[in-house]
């Protein structure tokens, strides 16, 4: 009788959910993947682990005696591979991860959570950077992670990249600003003379060109702030259609709907790393938790 740990993760996840869906999402894995896993379990155990009844799934009481065992042996495991990790490198008890202003902080915190169940012993700092500057602090070991946005994929020296998601912006104003009271066929030619707020990073980044309209501009360094001064009508702005969600005060903030612009500006994010096999298991918890954040963060729709 052979069972894998990721057998053992799965019985977990459905037991506590009882159900094979969110498992999946919970996972990272297909449903009909977590079914099958789950099927080969009860087929190598020769026992019924939950019972499926209009939809549902009801824990045996097998189920229920062995789930104890199955936390205890997937603990076990990692505190063993945390252990084998200490003996075979010198281990890093502290990271930096550096990240882009435009990232949502709500993706920081849910990271660090991942990160300390995971791992609780290792010390974790973020610290706000400009994208120009990351090549230099990675290279340098001032930082050992960074989400930035820009898609650069291409291995550079020791930098590993890797894409993670795009972030989708929309042309935005306060409902009380004067483009709503134009005709959506004359609102291009109005945004170029009508004051625009841009976040430094996009003036400063290779998105200039596509974010900056109006010659009657203002650059703001802080998301927050560029966030209230749209949302008290003092101009208009380039923000991630999420703003709602992620900026519980931004309640005046609407989408522009312009003839001339029918797609949404996409902002490329990227995870940037050294070659480091100390980092591997915190790259993996990274993108993890990218992962199971991005279809709640940046797929939103905007209401």
């Amino acid at each position: 009788m052979k069972i894998t740990i990721e057998q053992l993760q799965t019985f977990i996840s459905v037991c506590h959910h009882n159900s094979f869906s969110a498992a999946s999402k919970e996972l990272g894995k297909h449903r009909t993947s977590v079914a099958q896993i789950i099927a080969f379990l009860e087929e190598t155990l020769g026992l019924l682990l939950f019972e499926r009844a209009n939809r549902q799934l009801i824990q045996t009481e097998q189920a229920k005696q062995l789930y104890f065992y199955a936390k205890q042996t997937v603990e076990q495991a990692k505190s063993f591979e945390h252990v084998a990790r200490s003996l075979t490198f010198n281990e890093l008890n502290r990271i930096t991860i550096a990240y882009s202003g435009l990232l949502p902080k709500v993706v920081l915190s849910k990271l660090r959570v991942q990160i300390e169940s995971y791992d609780p012993q290792l010390l974790v700092n973020f610290e706000r950077v400009d994208t120009q500057q990351v090549s230099k602090m990675l290279e340098q070991d001032i930082v050992q992670f960074a989400i930035v946005d820009v898609d650069e994929r291409e291995a550079v020296g020791r930098l590993e990249r890797v894409f993670l998601t795009h972030l989708n912006f929309h042309i935005m104003a306060s409902r009380h600003h004067t483009l709503f009271k134009i005709e959506p066929k004359q609102r291009f030619e109005a945004l170029r003379n009508m004051r625009q707020f841009i976040y430094k990073e996009h003036l400063d980044g290779v998105n200039k060109s596509k974010l900056l309209y109006s010659s009657n501009y203002e650059v703001i360094n802080d998301m927050e702030l560029m966030i209230q001064l749209i949302n008290d009508g003092l101009g208009w702005g380039i923000l991630p259609k999420t703003v709602n969600y992620l900026y519980k005060d931004a309640t005046n903030i609407q989408l522009v709907e312009v003839s001339n612009l029918k797609d949404d500006f996409r902002i490329p994010f990227a995870l940037w790393s050294k070659f480091d096999h100390r980092l591997t298991y915190v790259k993996e918890l990274i993108l993890d938790s990218i992962i199971e954040t991005r279809e709640e963060i940046y797929q939103l729709k905007f209401e």
